[in-house]
């Protein structure tokens, strides 16, 4: 199972993970631009820390979103990850 899609399949990739970031914090009640960060985070595999942190902003505003549910219970299977050793 692959953790998010490929970057072709997001609509009008961002140039950047900051034009991302910005987004959400002008628009911190908007979904969408949580979620691109959420898959951009993921798909570069550098901090996994801020992608669980964006997995879960996601799913304070929508906590039946599955495809954030999923991509978060993979990352937290991956190895070093363990639910009791984190902060929520």
């Amino acid at each position: 199972m692959q953790l998010v899609p490929p970057v072709h399949a997001i609509p009008h990739p961002p140039q950047s993970l900051g034009s991302v970031a910005v987004s959400t914090q002008a628009a911190p009640q908007v979904l969408w631009p949580r979620v691109v960060l959420s898959h951009v985070l993921l798909q570069e595999g550098q901090d996994g820390p801020a992608a669980e942190r964006a997995l879960r902003d996601v799913l304070a505003l929508d906590p039946d979103h599955t495809e954030t549910r999923d991509n978060l219970a993979l990352l937290l299977r991956q190895p070093g990850k363990q639910a009791g050793n984190r902060a929520s």
